[in-house]
Formats: structure tokens, C-alpha cells, sequence
């Protein structure tokens, strides 16, 4: 008999990893689906993949797949504008008006760091700059009044980082996209990362992003029809957690910044946020640099923790499981702390026969019921009223709860109301400004046109429940009745504002 040999270091590993896997294979029971990395000193303890990349062709996710990052591109558009600077192409104290065109007279006190930081005094909700043109870009996005002066406050305004993506092309003589690949992805090792769109990936392996019943889009795709001044720079970049792991690596030493850039990049300014990241204290008293990123069947989140060289990076591609509370968890197991939310439970395989057993429906209490449902290999078990949406999603002091979501939920009712009776004003306005101003007229002459002609008229609406859907994010879920049944509808809030609908 042939022996196998297996180095004691590879043993370890793999022992080292087992918490995380178990955790992870957990989650994924319960609707994860991406790739986790966790790493300490140099060591990867965990790289590997969760749930499908591509249902239809049975492809499952593992650590090389590719997936967007959404927010998590600002860390990227941040590195790029501390390298021109370090280049001396630009200064981080200069005005915009320096580098981009037609910029207001009254935006000029806008310094480049004002945007790095979300601390122009733009108000998160300015919207405005779709297109190629970038020009028009800037004077869309910064048409809307200012809240604040410069320098005064935090606010989280993505289009700031779209104006970041412009005055790299402007400083740097080629595209955005370019200029990060040369001096950013290359010399970081990322030989698998690029951005929605480009071509060259598309041998590569990838995931296609799952978003309730939108369309669906791998990696690559646009999630806003093209890769504009809409989405460029503020989100976009795609990416493996292994080279997002180089991307790691990579910003302990000079390959990508030096020393004075590095710092500047992890250096909080207001409300503990740096250039892209986010940086605070452990409790263990050392520093945690981390950011997320949520778009259309994509979700993201990097945690690093340079004094104890160890980092977690988890990517999803299916909407409704937040990465956040995944990678908290795993912070906590790679440490030794208490997790900060409920592990999974552990689960059994059951067969066909009692699959059918368990499908129906349960009520809780009156007006709360879960109505469970064979599933394949599995069952999928849904919530009716605001009781079981909680018990669904583990919230158990249900008599303590705030009802933080009666506003949003009222919302959804009274819009869906009004749009059933061809009234699309209350939807009109309450839209994000990111959203074209031709989808309520669209949704009044063609949309639900469509949709009468296949349920009959609009009888009644009643909420059968509201939930998280990440930050600042509500996702309530509408009972349509119609003249010929009923139909389901799902409407997300964010920050009070309608976010989408399906």
C-alpha cells in the first residue's frame, strides 16, 4: 500500500479553519451563498466558497469566483487618488475645480479630501450624474443645495466618489478603470479583478447576483445600465476574496502606497471615517479598518486589522443576507470573542416523505402565520404578518420590539394604493433621486397595465410584514388582492425613500 504523506503545517490549517467552515456551512443552510477568507499572521485560515455561483448551470461558488463589491470599490478610488498625489499629479488639498469641469462657483471651496472623507457638505441624496459625459456629470451631481459647508460634517454621499473617479481620469490621462488596473491591480498581484463591463474577464469564474425577481446579472454586468458617471468610482469593481486577500497583503507594504499615502488613507477625519474606510477600535483596543458594499444581488464585507495582522472578507451573491453579521461573527471566532449575533442552528437531512409532512400552514397568532412549502431537497418557509416576519428573523423579545417600520409600511399600503387607482404622484415622489424620472410614468402606462391584465383590478393591499434589508434599508412585503387572486409584492425603503419594487 502506497503512503501518503501530509505536511503537519497543511493539518493545522485545516484544523485552524474548522470553526469558520462549520460556522459558514451553517449559514449557507440558511440562505448564504458567496466566498469567505479568513486570515491571521500571513496564514489563510479559511478561503473557500458558499452556495451557488450559477443555479442554472450548477455552479458553486469557491474562493476564486468572481464577485462585485458594490461600496467596497471606495477603498480602490481612494488608493488611486493617494497615488496621484504621491505621483504629484494632484493634491489632496486642491479644489475640485482644479480637476474637474464645470464645477459651480459656489462648490469651488470643495477641496479632494472633502470627497475622500463624505465631508463636502453634499447632501447624501444628490443624485444626478448618469451618462459618459462628464461634465454633465459634475454639474448634475453638484447642482443640488449643500447642507453644510466643507469640512463641517459627515455625510455618506456616493456621488462624491464619482467625482473622485473623474478627477482620476482628469489627472491621470486615462480612464479610471486603466489607471487602477496599472497602478493598483498589478502591482498588488490582482490578476483577476477589473470592473462591471470589461470583457476579458469573462473566462473567469463568476457569480451571477440573485436579487428577488429582478434580472438576473453575473459579476460583470451592469447593475445600473452601463458603468457611467452613475455607479464609476463609488462601486463597480469586481473582484475574488483571493485578490481582495492580495489587496491585503498588498497595503502593509510599499507595492501600492508608500508609507505617508498609507497613512493617509487610514487616517479618520469625521465621524471615524477615513479615505474608503471606516476606521474604530476593537475591543480589544487596536484598530479595525473595514467597509461594506451592498448593489443588486451583490454584498460585501472587509474587515482588516493591521496590529494583529489578521483580516475577513466575505462576499455574497444573493439579496436578503446581509454580510455584516457573517463577518462580526467570524471576527469573533478568529479572536476568541462572544459572536455578536446567534449562530446558525445545526441542521438534519430529511426525506422526501417527510419533507411533504412538514409543508403547511402554521399560525402563530391571529393575523401571524408561516406557511412552509416543499423545496427540492429542502422546504422554504415564509412569513404573513409583522409577528412572524420577527419570528422568521430571529427577533424572540417580540413584546419589546420598537415598531420602526410602521411609517415605511404605511408608505408601501398608500402608494400601492394610489398607483392601483393610476395615481403615480405620491410614488413620483417619493423615489430616490437615482432612480429615472420616467419610472412612474412607466409603471402607470405600461407596468401595471401588464399587471391588471393578469390579476384583474386592484381590490385591496395589506402588509404581510416588514424586515431589515441592510442599513437604512426596510423591505416590506404586500398582499395585493385582485379581482382574479392574489399577488405578492415587495417594496424597499431606504433612509424613508423607495428604493425599489418588485
Amino acid at each position: 500500500m502506497k503512503k501518503i504523506l501530509v505536511p503537519l503545517c497543511v493539518l493545522a490549517a485545516v484544523a485552524a479553519g474548522e470553526p469558520f467552515d462549520d460556522y459558514c456551512s451553517r449559514a449557507e443552510r440558511f440562505g448564504f451563498s458567496g466566498a469567505v477568507l479568513v486570515a491571521r499572521g500571513g496564514r489563510i485560515l479559511l478561503a473557500k466558497g458558499y452556495g451557488m455561483a450559477d443555479r442554472a448551470n450548477s455552479v458553486r461558488n469557491t474562493d476564486r469566483t468572481l464577485f462585485e463589491i458594490a461600496s467596497a470599490t471606495k477603498q480602490i478610488t481612494a488608493a488611486a487618488i493617494l497615488k496621484l498625489e504621491e505621483q504629484g499629479k494632484l493634491s489632496t488639498g486642491d479644489s475640485i475645480a482644479k480637476h474637474l469641469p464645470r464645477v459651480p462657483e459656489d462648490c469651488k471651496d470643495i477641496t479632494v479630501y472633502h470627497l475622500l472623507t463624505h465631508t463636502s457638505g453634499v447632501p447624501r441624496s444628490a443624485a444626478g450624474g448618469r451618462g459618459a459625459d462628464l461634465g454633465a456629470a459634475v454639474a448634475g451631481y453638484l447642482r443640488t443645495k449643500r447642507s453644510r459647508k466643507p469640512g463641517e460634517a459627515f455625510e455618506y454621499w456616493n456621488g462624491g466618489y464619482a467625482l473622485l473617479a473623474g478627477i482620476v481620469e482628469q489627472a491621470s490621462g486615462m480612464s479610471y478603470m486603466e489607471y487602477c488596473r496599472a497602478n493598483l491591480f498589478q502591482p498588488a498581484g490582482m490578476t483577476h479583478s477589473g470592473f462591471t463591463g470589461d470583457t476579458h474577464l469573462d473566462k473567469e469564474p463568476m457569480a451571477v447576483g440573485y436579487a428577488s425577481d429582478q434580472p438576473l446579472r453575473k459579476a460583470i454586468g451592469h447593475p445600473y445600465g452601463s458603468y457611467g458617471w452613475q455607479y464609476r468610482g463609488m462601486g463597480g469593481s469586481v473582484h475574488s476574496v483571493q485578490d481582495l486577500y492580495r489587496w491585503d497583503r498588498a497595503l502593509y507594504g510599499d507595492r501600492v502606497l508608500k508609507g505617508p499615502a498609507r497613512a493617509k488613507l487610514f487616517k479618520p477625519h469625521l465621524s471615524k471615517y477615513a479615505c474608503g474606510w471606516y476606521v474604530t477600535e476593537t475591543p480589544r483596543k487596536t484598530r479595525k479598518i473595514a467597509h461594506g458594499g451592498d448593489v443588486r444581488g451583490f454584498h460585501t464585507y472587509f474587515l482588516r486589522f493591521p496590529g494583529e495582522d489578521a483580516a475577513v472578507i466575505v462576499v455574497g451573491n444573493v439579496d436578503g443576507v446581509p454580510m455584516w453579521p457573517l463577518a462580526w461573527n467570524l471576527e469573533a471566532l478568529l479572536f476568541g470573542d462572544k459572536p455578536k449575533y446567534p449562530t446558525p442552528p445545526k441542521t438534519i437531512e430529511l426525506q422526501a416523505a417527510a419533507l411533504d409532512a412538514v409543508a403547511g400552514i402554521y399560525e402563530i397568532s391571529k393575523g401571524n402565520r408561516l406557511v412552509v412549502r416543499r423545496d427540492g431537497a429542502g422546504v422554504l418557509v415564509g412569513a404573513e404578518g409583522q409577528g412572524a416576519v420577527d419570528l422568521l428573523n430571529a427577533r424572540f423579545k417580540l413584546n419589546r420590539r420598537v415598531d420602526r417600520f410602521d411609517a415605511e409600511v404605511g408608505k408601501a399600503v398608500q402608494v400601492t394604493e394610489k398607483v392601483g387607482r393610476g395615481d403615480v404622484e405620491m410614488l413620483r415622489g417619493l423615489m430616490l433621486e437615482r432612480i429615472p424620472k420616467s419610472w412612474p410614468d412607466t409603471v402607470k402606462r405600461r407596468i401595471w397595465p401588464a399587471h391588471e391584465a393578469k390579476w384583474g383590478k386592484l381590490k385591496s393591499v395589506r402588509s404581510l410584514g416588514a424586515s431589515s434589508a441592510g442599513r437604512q434599508r426596510v423591505a416590506i412585503t404586500l398582499a395585493l388582492q385582485h379581482e382574479n387572486g392574489s399577488a405578492r409584492c415587495r417594496i424597499v425603503f431606504q433612509n424613508g425613500k423607495l428604493n425599489s419594487s418588485t
